[in-house]
């Protein structure tokens, strides 16, 4: 009939986000643990397919079923957050200073629900891979986290499997530069993250300007994630009109979630319709300080 022809590629792809719909129906939540065990010293791995030759035995659950993709998918769904960061240490202070830390401050900005599936739980997995951390300290703030239900004091979290790690979680429902002006006690974090964060979108832009100018003045190294390339390169942008100097240039992300998430269908110039997809996490940049042009004198 008239029904539109797709590769095998898009194909596969929807068949697979409509997969990981009914895995997570099935099992009545996402998939968002670390693996089991330390490494035995820092590990450097550098893509989902050397994580998983390293860990996919490693897990609560079975190793046949992180052979299945939809399984696979979410797995990566729910650690993208935490390997973004454990990269993101290693490309902005080296492999050689990271495997020799021993707590770090994480700030999660503007948290919402896909931050907090799983928790602190997803956060150990930093810590197997740099066995030298003894306390990760994770403070979430954003308006979206009104719907959970958490103090903002300190939760110490339950140990997970065989790591020697502490983690904390904080949170606060705050935009973040009205967190930090209400804590006399603020210190400016190892790093700060903002997955899928749409700075660049005018609903948003203005929320995230003063978040921004703070964390610049503080030279906070920063991390900000797209779902896709042109998101990423805008919200880059947009920190740049604002002053930051640029530690990394938007790029695809090697530990982006493998989930696909079917969006629209978009209209080539031919008139044939090719389905689109975005993925959590798909590309990041990093800006550290401001940028020599735009010192202050």
């Amino acid at each position: 009939g008239n029904l539109p022809h797709h590769s095998r590629a898009v194909c596969y792809t929807y068949v697979l986000s409509v997969a990981c719909l009914g895995m997570i129906s099935e099992q009545g939540s996402v998939l968002a643990i670390s693996s089991n065990t330390p490494c035995e010293a820092f590990t450097a791995v550098e893509s989902w397919t050397d994580y998983l030759d390293l860990k996919r035995s490693d897990f609560e659950v079975p190793e046949y079923m992180l052979k299945m993709a939809n399984a696979c998918a979410l797995l990566t769904d729910g650690l993208s957050l935490s390997m973004t960061i454990y990269l993101s240490l290693r490309r902005a202070f080296g492999d050689t200073a990271v495997s020799q830390m021993t707590d770090i401050t994480v700030h999660v900005i503007g948290a919402g629900t896909s931050e907090m599936y799983g928790s602190e739980q997803k956060f150990y997995e930093i810590s197997n891979l740099i066995p030298t951390l003894q306390k990760i300290e994770i403070v979430m703030v954003g308006p979206y986290l009104k719907t959970f239900q958490r103090d903002l004091t300190a939760n110490v979290c339950d140990p997970w499997k065989d790591s020697t790690c502490r983690i904390t979680l904080t949170t606060s429902t705050e935009l973040y530069h009205d967190y930090v002006s209400k804590d006399p006690t603020w210190t400016p974090p190892t790093i700060a993250v903002a997955q899928n964060s749409g700075i660049h979108d005018p609903r948003f832009k203005e929320l995230w300007r003063e978040t921004a100018l703070l964390l610049i003045e503080k030279e906070v190294l920063f991390v900000v994630t797209g779902f896709t390339a042109a998101e990423a390169e805008a919200d880059a942008a947009t920190l740049v009109g604002w002053g930051a100097k640029v530690e990394q240039p938007p790029q695809e992300n090697p530990f982006r979630s493998l989930r696909p998430f079917f969006d629209s269908i978009a209209a080539l110039p031919s008139g044939e319709t090719v389905p689109d997809f975005y993925y959590t996490n798909a590309h990041f940049s990093m800006i550290r300080g401001r940028a020599a042009s735009t010192q202050r004198t």
